[in-house]
């Protein structure tokens, strides 16, 4: 997966009537925006995630789009490199809606007429045309921002609103059908008019066959667009536990190779009815940690009521028990103890080794209780033209959380996830999120702004090696990334780093022409970041100060409060030495 450049034709926000180029980014997985606060850097991030959110909504036939691009686009060019193919896209406003072509091929006229030639419908809700689709997007486009301004989730938000719209559908046709069949004696007539109602207005998620009278509920992927946040960046780090611990020592070995002994997640049926397909997952997570017969054994006391009630019902005796015992514990803990030999095992079968297959069950879960956010302008993000501030509300009261969790480092010492630091988590975060959504070879694209705010300096030194080290394949991992850090920049080659400027009407993005890997940190800060010295300004001033009278007598006080009042740095002895010799001379 490589971005090699996109163009815009127009206006997005400072980026205007520009192409950016990162065809000669050869060197590694990462690329580096850096420079001033306000520069750009970011909305260029937000550009991308935008493009990709709307070619999922594009291709996705559950998902909808509704508007234009927004006024001041006229046209976006995106040219990128997956599975030895190139993708070359262009997206543009076209009458009332929007005009999109794959590789010179009309793709609004595919998606338009793909149900007429061919009706299959594949496991993601999409239908099979001409034998496959020519749009290929990457598996995941995973985000994360450690600033408070954080418009880049607003583009993962307007997927995450599609999928929730979906499920709220799917939920809605269960509600009719399930009152329906508690008012009224059962008529399949009446059950196939609701169906074919459903199909009609719903194409993309059901399929209604007028002669067999066959209706098919397609199967709702979640959305390729994850956002990493508070709310789930607990249980990304729960979905370390399906890697061998040797491997999680590797990857967070700047942690002491932090690994998960134990775990606590929080689930709320209430929130879940008419969502069978969280509901079955949650009951595998139950049957995985075992609980369900620690306090099953309660109301089994009743076995004989429970054993006739079986008897009588379309449930098999597991299903029940299964049912039954979310009935009477709908609100619980599901403890898990991975010293439990049993729990382990039982969950890396469930989700075929795959970490990334678990944390989607655990995070589409989460996603239900979408509707419960409080947002002023929730409805903006069903608009493709939005460009507005959303923020997602943090801790809120989810279907499913991470109540607790606890990690054992390689020496043996035990910490809880909410006594964790800020930096701890952040590192911890975006390292487990690229082994995790790049595991088994998949093409991610990772859009990180500031993604190392709260490290310190040692840590950011290493930043790129640790990255490297979760990274699975290099030629299918891409991450852009924003950063104000001459730490990071000085382990990157100049191919990977670009400069941005804000000018007067635009942005300027500049690759690096000096090389930066292994440049020192004092001339990176000069260099990129605006600084004329090493020091701090408050110093420079002070230093000034001191330096207004060119006396002899002015000169010596001027060598003795620098000797007295500044710490080491290259800027003192330069100082001093161009004091003494400036004293000798007049004193000649």
């Amino acid at each position: 997966m490589r971005i090699i450049s996109l163009s815009i034709d127009g206006r997005y926000k400072g980026l205007a009537d520009q192409t950016f180029d990162f065809s000669k980014s050869v060197h590694g997985s990462v690329i580096a925006f850096i420079g001033l606060n306000g520069s750009g850097k970011s909305q260029l991030l937000e550009l991308i995630a935008e493009i990709f959110a709307l070619l999922e909504r594009i291709q996705r036939s559950d998902f909808k789009v509704k508007t234009r691009l927004p006024d001041t686009i006229k046209n976006l060019s995106l040219s990128y490199e997956i599975d030895d193919k190139e993708m070359n896209i262009e997206l543009y406003n076209f009458n009332k809606s929007i005009g999109c072509s794959v590789n010179n091929q009309d793709y609004m006229f595919f998606c338009k007429n793909r149900a007429k030639y061919d009706g299959t419908i594949k496991y993601d809700g999409s239908y099979v045309y001409g034998g496959s689709d020519p749009l290929v997007l990457p598996d995941y486009i995973v985000g994360y921002a450690s600033g408070l301004h954080e418009n880049l989730q607003r583009p993962f938000l307007k997927n995450m609103m599609q999928y929730h719209d979906v499920e709220k559908v799917k939920a809605r046709r269960e509600k009719e059908l399930l009152n329906y069949s508690e008012d009224s004696e059962f008529d399949f007539e009446h059950i196939n008019e609701i169906n074919k109602k459903y199909a009609k207005n719903h194409k993309g998620i059901f399929s209604f066959n007028q002669q067999t009278k066959e209706f098919t509920e397609n199967s709702t992927l979640l959305s390729k667009m994850i956002y990493l946040d508070y709310d789930n960046s607990g249980i990304l780090l729960f979905c370390l536990i399906l890697l061998e611990q040797k491997e999680v020592e590797k990857i967070l070995a700047v942690l002491n190779g932090l690994y998960p002994i134990n775990a606590d997640l929080k689930y709320d049926v209430t929130k879940l009815q008419f969502h069978s397909d969280a509901f079955e997952d949650l009951k595998r997570l139950i049957k995985a940690s075992g609980h369900h017969v620690h306090n099953g054994k309660e109301f089994l006391k009743n076995a004989d009521s429970y054993i006739r009630y079986t008897e009588q019902s379309f449930y098999s005796e597991d299903e029940f028990f299964e049912n039954e015992y979310l009935e009477r514990f709908p609100k619980e803990m599901i403890n898990f103890m991975f010293s439990n030999p049993y729990q382990v095992p039982k969950l890396r079968d469930m989700n075929y080794r795959d970490p990334s297959r678990l944390f989607e069950r655990l995070f589409r879960t989460q996603l239900l209780g979408l509707s419960k956010w409080r947002i002023s302008n929730w409805s903006s993000l069903r608009e493709d033209n939005f460009i507005g501030t959303v923020k997602k509300p943090l801790k809120t009261a989810l279907p499913l959380s991470l109540a607790s969790c606890t990690f054992q480092g390689k020496y043996g010492e035990v910490v809880g996830y909410d006594d964790l630091s800020d930096g701890e988590i952040q590192f911890a975060t975006i390292l487990a999120g690229i082994r995790i959504f790049s595991h088994d070879n998949r093409n991610v694209l990772f859009l990180l702004d500031e993604p190392e705010t709260h490290l310190n300096p040692a840590w950011r030194t290493y930043y790129n090696e640790y990255l490297g080290r979760a990274i699975v394949s290099s030629k299918n991992t891409q991450i852009l990334m924003t950063t104000h850090s001459p730490f990071m920049i000085s382990s990157l080659r100049k191919e990977q780093v670009y400069t941005f400027e804000k000018r007067e009407n635009n942005i300027e993005m500049t690759p690096s022409e000096s090389e930066t890997f292994g440049t020192s940190f004092d001339v990176l800060i000069k260099r990129y970041f605006g600084l004329k010295s090493s020091i701090s300004q408050t110093a420079v001033t002070k230093i000034k100060e001191y330096l207004r009278d060119d006396s002899v007598d002015g000169k010596e006080k001027a060598i003795e409060w620098i000797n007295k009042n500044l710490g080491d740095s290259v800027e003192k002895v330069y100082l001093l030495s161009k004091l003494r010799v400036s004293s000798k001379t007049e004193e000649r």
